[in-house]
């Protein structure tokens, strides 16, 4: 029987291969019906799912041996994570919007009640799909977090077998555990902190997103080039922890956004779509199907991979502020311009009607006809101040007439 434990580095493409892809193709299969099922049972039913998921998922890591019980390990640890969008969905159904970044930060670092038509379902999700999608600031994050979610995933679930290659386990002490324990911990409090962090996002969201891609390339390249371990570790913290700040700034910049309550469906099709775009990658890359390509050149695949997302968003970034700055202008120019004032509304009223006196021949008439003329003046609208004609609606002598002025 072969041991799970990994002292030989000809046992690492068989884990590769044959075990990790059950958790990336479970968790796709999974997703689906959890995040349709996840608003409609209100959140509760699918945490329970997923902390018995997790109780078994443990349970079976101490006592599970051979190929098929691992490969059922992987598959309850699929159940672990499609529901895990059950339990970032819930805390915002039951908090104000104004702490939404909040208690993001804190969800992440402490890491229907009827029968209804199937159909009805369906179109009134597609309806909020589109609505929440309309907008573009929460098109930008969700793009950000299916593309990078999805590197992410590869990453942290091969990084074990990349370190084995560069410094085998059976040669020399290794601390795996306690780095992934310390770059838990270092993300956890990066977390926290950015609940407390102003920054406008709205402007300077997507180049951020750029940069900070950049240098999640940047650690995994560095990862596969240089052969030492420490440097290793030490690019593997850097890479979680940039990563979960951002996945957390997006959650609730994405939560903020949202049109409608439909938190568990946007954070269900991102993460669905992450898996899509993984499975994909996995299969291509990783599975003895695909290519079957060596560790080193899987990394150097995605740290390319991180590269391109940060090239997306900092050519969108760029349009955005320029955008943005154009419209600023052209704002401040506007303001610029003359403004009507009282004055010259007043003088205008006055000027249309003795005009509508003229026409209606009661200019020299007795006072009393112009005051009725006066008070069947109805109304008038001015459209600005500098081109648009002017309009009066006037009624006198039982006719209507409307009188209009060009301004110059």
């Amino acid at each position: 029987m072969k041991s799970l434990v990994l002292t030989q580095a000809d046992k690492v493409p068989w884990v590769f291969n044959e075990i990790y892809p059950v958790w990336t193709y479970s968790y796709l299969v999974l997703l689906f019906p959890v995040f349709l099922a996840t608003d409609y049972l209100r959140y509760k039913p699918v945490i329970l799912l997923q902390g018995l998921s997790l109780i078994v998922t443990w349970f079976m890591l101490l006592y599970a041996e051979g190929l098929l019980a691992i490969q059922f390990l992987e598959f309850f640890y699929g159940v672990v994570t499609a529901t895990e969008i059950a339990y970032f969905s819930y805390i915002y159904s039951v908090v104000d919007l104004n702490v939404y970044q909040k208690v993001t930060s804190y969800c992440r670092s402490a890491t229907l009640e009827q029968k209804v038509d199937i159909l009805k379902v369906l179109k009134e999700l597609w309806r909020d799909f589109l609505q929440c999608y309309s907008s573009r600031p929460m098109l930008c994050w969700s793009v950000w977090w299916a593309l990078s979610t999805c590197g992410y995933f590869q990453v942290i679930n091969y990084t074990q077998g990349l370190w084995e290659m560069v410094l085998p386990a059976q040669n020399s002490e290794i601390y795996n555990g306690g780095v992934e324990a310390v770059s838990t911990l270092l993300g956890a409090v990066a977390v926290f902190a950015v609940g407390y962090i102003k920054i406008p996002w709205a402007t300077w969201g997507e180049v951020a997103l750029a940069l900070f891609s950049l240098l999640i390339a940047a650690a995994v390249y560095i990862m596969d080039i240089v052969r030492n371990i420490w440097i290793c570790y030490a690019s593997y913290v850097v890479f979680r922890i940039i990563y979960m700040l951002l996945i957390t700034i997006a959650t609730f910049q994405i939560a903020t956004n949202l049109s409608v309550e439909r938190y568990a469906l946007v954070f269900g099709v991102n993460t669905f779509i992450a898996l899509a775009l993984q499975t994909v990658l996995t299969v291509i890359v990783v599975d003895s199907r695909g290519l079957g390509l060596n560790i080193f050149t899987q990394f150097m695949i995605y740290a390319a991979y991180f590269a391109v997302i940060s090239s997306v968003f900092l050519v969108s970034g760029m349009y955005s502020i320029m955008k943005n700055y154009r419209r600023q202008k052209d704002m401040q120019s506007r303001s610029a311009s003359p403004k009507c004032t009282e004055d010259s509304l007043g003088n205008e009223i006055i000027q249309f009607q003795r005009e509508a006196n003229v026409r209606s021949g009661i200019e020299n008439a007795d006072p009393v006809d112009q005051g009725r003329s006066s008070s069947l003046l109805s109304f008038w609208t001015l459209d600005s101040c500098d081109a648009k004609p002017l309009t009066l609606n006037c009624c006198g002598g039982g006719q209507g007439q409307i009188l209009r002025r060009e301004q110059n």
